[in-house]
């Protein structure tokens, strides 16, 4: 429920339809007691399981995060991995195999937003993004 100029408004839960390839979402807004007649239908990009990279990382503790595990993304052998900092300067890379061997844990660094680059040398397009160490 979401209150605006002393107004109650509500928001249903969306309908989601496939269309090929793509999901669509349809939601209706309730305003008070009337409904409202509008529709939007909103495009919204869906997580492939296989483009998942976990965005933050628990160095030296013993749980799952500790280091920053890839295997959703089933890297090839020459598939390569950058980290960097806030002013550019790499701090991580590795080839697949390598990374597979040694994953990055992050521990000699400080807390804070990192920025990685991973191409796949597949043909698929790279992946980049920022992950946070949490200490």
């Amino acid at each position: 429920t979401l209150g605006s100029a002393g107004t109650d408004s509500s928001f249903n839960t969306p309908t989601m339809t496939k269309y090929g390839e793509q999901s669509f979402f349809r939601a209706k807004l309730q305003n008070g007691v009337c409904e409202e007649k509008k529709t939007n239908i909103v495009k919204v990009k869906v997580c492939d399981e296989k483009n998942f990279v976990p965005n933050a990382l628990t160095p030296n503790t013993s749980d799952k995060n500790s280091t920053w595990i890839l295997d959703e993304l089933k890297l090839t052998s020459s598939a390569e991995i950058k980290i960097f900092n806030r002013y550019g300067t790499e701090v991580y890379f590795a080839k697949g195999d390598a990374y597979r061997a040694n994953p990055w844990n992050g521990s000699n660094l400080p807390a804070g937003t990192y920025y990685y680059i991973i191409d796949r040398k597949d043909g698929q397009s790279e992946l980049s993004g920022d992950i946070t160490i949490i200490k």
